[in-house]
């Protein structure tokens, strides 16, 4: 019997190498906070997805490339970026899956970016061209990728400030794209000082994305959100052992 709680991880696949991977800090950082996590194949056939989905007490979405823009009604421009039809499907279909069951999700950079998408929402293809002298951070650092170069704010009613004890954090930024229009049922909770969502939560369905990678800071305070996460995780896994 496994006591850990398993949280699946779906894949980044490379079509040029014909290999599927995980970035190793992901995987790092959910096993030193308790967890057992495993990276899934890309698959298409809902019924083996849902054989991850039922075996699995939590879901990480990963960041990576961009997402087609036309899930979310847009066109893709000429600023958007590399986009896998495969990986986009995967975790959708997971996101969606894990609202009606109510897993706990947490989604990182493009995480948040699709888990946006998947429930209703709309995304920046490219902050620095929609958004012009508005976006005034370099959201694109050029530092070490653990280094912070910019704050968010953190609403004191969400879990991330239970999780961390801070109205402001220090995070790292590498992404061109943003969180436009929030799916419904989801609140920013998080912002940088130009306005950009670096954070949304619906608390109800336990999922939450971070613009961020605090899997690349977590020997920093940003660990407490991976300990944070992985207790929902235990907690959520606790409840189904007591529903058998």
């Amino acid at each position: 019997m496994i006591n850990k709680p398993v949280i699946i991880v779906p894949p980044v696949i490379d079509d040029e190498k014909n290999m599927l991977y995980a970035k190793k800090q992901y995987l790092d950082v959910l096993t030193d906070s308790g967890a057992l996590p495993v990276i899934m194949p890309m698959i298409c056939d809902a019924r083996l997805i849902d054989e991850y989905i039922n075996m699995c007490d939590g879901i990480l979405i990963m960041g990576g490339i961009d997402a087609d823009a036309r899930l979310y009604g847009d066109v893709n421009r000429v600023y958007n970026g590399r986009i896998s039809p495969q990986r986009d499907y995967l975790e959708i279909y997971i996101i969606k899956q894990a609202a009606q069951k109510k897993i706990p999700l947490l989604g990182i950079c493009r995480g948040v970016q699709i888990l946006n998408i998947a429930m209703g929402g709309t995304l920046y293809q490219d902050i620095n061209a929609q958004l012009g002298e508005l976006n005034i951070y370099q959201h694109q650092q050029k530092a070490p990728e653990w280094h912070h170069t910019h704050s968010v704010t953190v609403a004191k009613n969400s879990w991330i400030y239970k999780a961390l004890e801070l109205d402001k954090l220090d995070v790292n930024s590498m992404h061109h794209q943003a969180v436009k229009d929030i799916a419904p049922e989801f609140e920013a909770v998080c912002r940088s000082g130009d306005g950009i969502i670096e954070a949304i939560e619906n608390t109800e369905h336990k999922m939450i994305g971070v613009q961020w990678h605090p899997e690349l800071m977590h020997e920093k305070e940003q660990k407490k959100l991976f300990i944070e996460f992985v207790s929902l995780c235990a907690e959520y896994k606790s409840k189904q052992g007591e529903l058998t």
